[in-house]
């Protein structure tokens, strides 16, 4: 019986096992009255990015890109740049550029853009800027760009005008 004790205290303190989210399946997980979104909404990026980082790990996504790219804005949002990149970076390869359609080539500069942004390479992003004004329609995507060329002296979440974490 102490051993049973030892054992459950022992899983319940693991952080996997504590948060009952990670049982959850991707489309509870990523709804958006749950999980990472609320945490998202209140400001508290990193807690949200680390809540995704812990589904990745020990839940059962299914649509791991996406999570992966919502970690890295939690994480960008929360000021942990380097942190950002590394989900970022899992998000898009060089193959959407040259063999995706349009909108998996849109994808890879908007993350790119970005990438160059927190990386505080201006001209890396304003020659994304410049080629996506050549080779595509303006979108959502494209403004934050252009957002973030705008506030290039800013944090992440106050170049896109977001509360602090």
């Amino acid at each position: 019986m102490r051993t049973a004790v030892l054992i459950l205290l022992m899983l319940l303190s693991c952080p996997a096992f504590a948060q009952k989210e990670i049982l959850y399946t991707q489309r509870q997980f990523d709804s958006d009255t749950c999980c990472w979104r609320e945490l998202a909404r209140s400001g508290r990026y990193l807690q949200g990015a680390a809540l995704i980082a812990a589904y990745l790990k020990d839940g059962k996504p299914q649509r791991r890109q996406a999570l992966y790219w919502h970690a890295g804005q939690l994480y960008a949002l929360g000021g942990d740049n380097s942190m950002a990149l590394r989900y970022f970076g899992k998000t898009t390869n060089i193959l959407y550029r040259y063999l995706g359609d349009e909108d998996a080539r849109m994808w890879y500069f908007y993350v790119n853009g970005v990438k160059a942004f927190l990386k505080r390479d201006r001209q890396k992003l304003l020659k994304i800027i410049s080629i996506w004004k050549r080779k595509f329609l303006g979108n959502l995507n494209y403004n934050q760009l252009l957002l973030l060329s705008e506030h290039w002296d800013m944090r992440y979440a106050e170049a896109l005008d977001l509360p602090k974490g």
